[in-house]
């Protein structure tokens, strides 16, 4: 049986993301290597994915686990696999990828 968790993105990375105009790596720590992300949104101003995991795998195995935040125009790592977009109330826009 798989359940959902929603996991957030460190805000600092939003920030630079913004400044620098280039994707910033986000660490997930806790987000397991065989979770499959589904969605991405902002709760407030936090950015949040939302993934399927495997309760009976270690939250954490391994090195910890990361993303790509974008601001729109930002250059992307040419391998970067594309999560999703989400929009913040101030119209903020970040692109999220693996």
């Amino acid at each position: 049986m798989l359940t959902i968790w929603k996991f957030q993105i460190d805000q600092d990375a939003l920030w630079k993301a913004i400044k620098t105009q280039v994707a910033v790596r986000a660490e997930i720590p806790t987000l397991a290597t065989a979770a499959q992300i589904k969605h991405v949104e902002f709760q407030g101003h936090d950015l949040c994915l939302w993934a399927l995991t495997d309760p009976r795998e270690p939250m954490a195995s391994g090195a910890p686990r990361s993303v790509f935040v974008a601001a729109t125009g930002a250059a992307i790592p040419s391998d970067a696999k594309y999560i999703g977009t989400a929009t913040r109330r101030d119209s903020l826009v970040f692109h999220v990828f693996e």
